[in-house]
Parts: structure tokens; sequence; C-alpha cells
């Protein structure tokens, strides 16, 4: 996990707000413990719903996608990645941001949008790799979202075979 925790550690949690209307710094550490995690069990005791994206992104969206993007290409479990894949869908995904956000003139979702489209081929890896079925499928979702060479995502989908779903 020493690339989760180089990233995590690049950012002020504690100035930026959460979803829940505290301060992020707790997110650093659920983090962590997701990306960490080895069994369901342990990735369900962490929290992360309504924290970093609910229906909009939180300020702390962009920092989130970094990470999940640095903990794909770190030793993490077939269950974190399934998790981590399915937040940041989640965040390229949202409809809009929160109202602070909106007031900065910032635009949250094209932000993530963009820092995941650096992401790209460790996505594409995730797909390819085989380790969980759950993770290539969001991994290939967040690509629909961001990738927008159509003939690339038809060929991976194709090249993928059953390590996505059928109805992707």
């Amino acid at each position: 996990m020493e690339l989760v925790d180089m990233e995590i550690s690049r950012y002020h949690w504690a100035g930026m707000r959460c979803g829940c209307r505290r301060s992020a710094e707790h997110l650093a550490g659920d983090l962590r413990r997701v990306a960490g995690a080895r069994t369901q069990a342990e990735v369900d005791e962490v929290r992360l719903e309504g924290h970093v994206v609910q229906v909009g992104a939180y300020d702390p969206a962009l920092a989130v996608t970094s990470v999940v993007l640095a903990a794909l290409a770190d030793d993490v479990s077939p269950v974190a990645r399934a998790c981590l894949t399915d937040l940041l869908l989640g965040i390229l995904s949202a409809d809009g941001q929160s109202l602070e956000l909106a007031a900065e003139g910032r635009d949250m979702v094209f932000e993530c949008q963009e820092a995941a489209r650096r992401g790209t081929w460790t996505l594409y890896a995730e797909i390819m790799s085989g380790r969980d079925i759950d993770a290539a499928n969001n991994s290939f979702e967040c690509l629909v979202v961001i990738d927008e060479d159509e003939d690339r995502l038809s060929r991976i989908r194709q090249l993928a075979g059953t390590r996505i779903g059928p109805d992707l």
C-alpha cells in the first residue's frame, strides 16, 4: 500500500469539507482501511457513501480520484478494488457538485474526469487483469464516461471477453 499512502499524504484532508459537513480528515484513514481490506466484511465496515459523492461531488472528490488510481496501481485486494472502482464510478458520473464548489466557480466532476483520464491505462489494465469482475465492470463503466475513443472501448469489450459482464 505504499502508493496509496504516498498519494494520501499529498493532500491536506483537514482543509477539505466532506459531504458529512465535517473536515475530510477522516477520509484519509477510511481510504487506507478500504485499500487494506482483504475481505468484504472489512470493506463493509467503512462507510464512504455521502462523504465524497452523493448525487453531486464534494470537495474531496479530486483527491479521492487520485487515491483510487494509486490503489489500482498498488497491491490491493480484489474486494478493495471493487469498492474503490465503484466509488470512482460514482464520482465520474455524478450529477453536479456541492453548492460551495459551484460558488467557487469549480467544476469538480470535470476536474475528476480529467484526473481519471490521466489514469486511463490503469483502468484498462484493471479490466484485463481478471482479478475481480466487479472491479473490471466498474473500470469499464468509468472508461465509458471518460474515454471518447469508441473504437478502443469496443475493442476492449471484445478482448476482455468474460472478464467483464455480458451486459456491458
